[in-house]
């Protein structure tokens, strides 16, 4: 029996990592960079400069040339004719208006058919029907503390699905239905 386990063990532990060493990541060292290969270029002789003569004309109605730069200097440019100015529109007088209300975010709803709406309208009354015979029920009854708070939790939901009825009726029949069973549940587990 232990010979089983010593070398079931054994199986199980060589199979593992614990005498396998994991490999070690390489380090990528790159190559030194070759040395440049220096180009020795010899440069052909530079001829010297061709004597040039420049001979100026000096008349008045020709622009003027200076000899020794080579640059020749223009009149500066005639400025740019003005144009005339129009006549702005007269800006229209507008009338202050009162601000105006943004019209109302439009909210999500489900949409009932007639039937489904009636359905469900019944079903929100009669759950409420319930819920006020139950809680007359329970005032005529001696509650301890816990009892009381759990019947004006009930009377909230009450008046909640109330206040709910027009803005959304199916979170209205829920509220409804769940102080309906919660006051079921306070009357069945009194004695």
């Amino acid at each position: 029996m232990w010979a089983c386990a010593a070398v079931l063990s054994l199986a199980i532990f060589s199979t593992g990592c614990l005498f396998h060493k994991k490999p070690q990541a390489r380090v990528f060292v790159p190559p030194p960079p070759e040395p440049s290969k220096t180009a020795n270029l010899k440069l052909p002789p530079v001829s010297d400069p061709p004597d040039l003569r420049v001979q100026t004309v000096d008349t008045s109605n020709e622009l003027a040339v200076d000899g020794g730069s080579g640059i020749a200097e223009f009149p500066p440019p005639p400025q740019p004719a003005r144009a005339p100015r129009r006549p702005q529109p007269a800006k229209p007088v507008v009338a202050q208006q009162a601000p105006v209300d943004p019209p109302p975010t439009p909210r999500l709803a489900q949409i009932f058919t007639p039937e489904q709406w009636r359905e469900k309208n019944k079903t929100l009354d009669d759950s409420l029907e319930r819920v006020q015979r139950e809680l007359e029920a329970l005032g005529k009854r001696n509650l301890n503390a816990e009892q009381r708070d759990r019947v004006e939790q009930i009377r909230d939901f009450q008046m909640q699905a109330r206040q709910m009825r027009e803005e959304d009726l199916p979170s209205a029949v829920s509220l409804a239905m769940r102080a309906d069973q919660l006051a079921k549940d306070l009357l069945d587990h009194l004695p």
